[in-house]
């Protein structure tokens, strides 16, 4: 049962930083075109 838990927790910390890690990508991307002159 302990297993399954550790699992889960572990599955979802992955999504989690999966999530985080396009957020960041988004925000250096937007970041990035803002600063360029259109």
């Amino acid at each position: 049962m302990e297993k399954i838990i550790t699992l889960t927790k572990t599955q979802t910390m992955k999504k989690v930083f999966d999530v985080a890690e396009v957020v960041l990508l988004l925000a250096i991307g937007i970041t990035l075109v803002s600063f360029l002159p259109a």
